[in-house]
């Protein structure tokens, strides 16, 4: 299963959008509006959560992966999410989300990947 999450802000607003492929179909997309002073980082780390929140409700047969591949362009949050001692609100709630999905046999893989560039499905 893949994910790819993508955090903007522009003068138009900030936004978050995921795409989930499940057996390699796009099987949901999710966009939600955000709050104008939310910062670039917010923006992505709120893709990350939002899309985590999703996969807890999307029903797995028992021929589909338990791997879930989460991929973001923003380095800095998959950084900071392999720092144990980040005390940030959203890393952590990332964190603690990540654990939720782990105890029901999912494994998470958080990639960075750079921005809207050749791969299928960004």
């Amino acid at each position: 299963m893949y994910v790819y999450t993508d955090g903007s802000k522009t003068e138009q607003g900030v936004g978050s959008g995921i795409a989930i492929h499940v057996n390699k179909k796009l099987t949901h997309q999710i966009k939600h509006k955000l709050n104008n002073r939310c910062l670039y980082n917010q923006a992505e780390q709120t893709a990350i959560i939002e899309a985590l929140h999703a996969l807890e409700k999307i029903n797995l047969d028992n021929n589909t992966p338990r791997t879930v591949k989460v991929s973001t362009d923003s380095n800095i949050t998959v950084l900071s999410l392999k720092n144990a001692k980040n005390r940030k609100y959203l890393i952590k709630e990332i964190m603690r989300k990540t654990t939720e999905l782990e105890k029901e046999n999912r494994r998470i893989v958080f990639t960075w990947i750079k921005a809207h560039v050749g791969h299928s499905g960004n």
